[in-house]
């Protein structure tokens, strides 16, 4: 079964990589800063992408308000059709804008089934951010985020780092994503953090619910999965683990982060929920492993 796991997953990968390999030098680079006010269910946003190659884009902003363009300082016309914003510029682009965000009620049943279908929303506890909540562009990219929200959240990201200053009852969040990616996505959390170190990986959980006993059989079944990979692979690629309880199931696009739904937690004992555990984490990290390019001189 070891054995089988190992073919599949290099086998997907080595195709990926070789592109990859060839042309990440040349990926443009996506800052984004962003300001949510809870209060009002408003995300302001700045939008900077940097060592652009193509002069044509298409940006898909179907729900977002553009509220103003420039290109190397100068202002430039919004030309908007479709949910698509075409751009002709050159080497540096900044768009401003801003996003209103869904409310959702966590003791609504019919309010949580909505969520496979609405990507960007508040609730009580979270903030999800999955849909299309800045100006997208096709294709991989290197991300630089920094989000300001209350100081009672935490930020839930696939990158390895994430950076946290508070100011008062206003935090700041830096988060930079070594690796490139095709979209980005964050969630905000008021649930507690556990931080245990293993191996040189910082394992982070997030619940409100866990009890003891619970929270270390979860670590048993993560640090058993981390084990799995480093006799097989080597060392693991990451040096952070995040793992959320949440009422909204969704997976993320990078190895690092993963999702449970409530309750799955305290089902650890089925082998099924283990194993798909396990999966989760070593076959994401198999797969990017291969697909981050080694290209001299260049900084993942």
């Amino acid at each position: 079964m070891k054995k089988i796991l190992f073919i599949l997953l290099v086998s997907q990968a080595f195709v990926i990589s070789i592109f990859n390999t060839l042309f990440a030098h040349e990926l443009p680079i996506y800052n984004i800063s962003v300001n949510i006010d809870v209060d009002k269910k408003i995300l302001h946003g700045i939008s900077i992408i940097e060592n652009l190659k193509e002069t044509d884009l298409i940006f898909f902003v179907e729900n977002l308000k553009i509220i103003s363009i420039k290109s190397n300082s100068k202002e430039i016309p919004i030309n908007i059709k479709d949910n698509f914003l075409r751009l002709n510029v050159t080497d540096k682009v900044e768009i401003q804008y801003m996003l209103e965000i869904q409310s959702l009620d966590d003791t609504d049943k019919n309010s949580i089934k909505k969520r496979g279908e609405i990507k960007n929303f508040i609730t009580e506890k979270e903030i999800y951010l999955t849909g299309n909540w800045y100006p997208e562009i096709k294709g991989l990219k290197y991300y630089n985020l920094k989000v300001t929200l209350p100081s009672v959240y935490n930020v839930v990201s696939e990158a390895d780092d994430i950076l946290k200053n508070v100011i008062n009852d206003k935090a700041e969040f830096t988060i930079q994503l070594k690796k490139p990616i095709n979209k980005l996505n964050i969630i905000s959390t008021k649930t507690k953090e556990y931080l245990e170190k293993y191996k040189d990986i910082n394992i982070h959980l997030y619940s409100e619910t866990l009890e003891n006993r619970t929270r270390d059989s979860l670590l048993k079944q993560v640090k058993s999965s981390i084990d799995f990979y480093t006799e097989y692979f080597g060392k693991y690629p990451n040096k952070s683990l995040r793992i959320l309880e949440s009422t909204y199931n969704f997976d993320f696009s990078y190895p690092g982060l993963l999702f449970s739904i409530e309750g799955l937690f305290r089902m650890m004992v089925s082998w099924r929920n283990i194993f798909l555990l396990r999966l989760q984490i070593i076959g994401l990290a198999v797969l990017f492993m291969l697909m981050i390019p080694k290209v001299i001189g260049l900084k993942v």
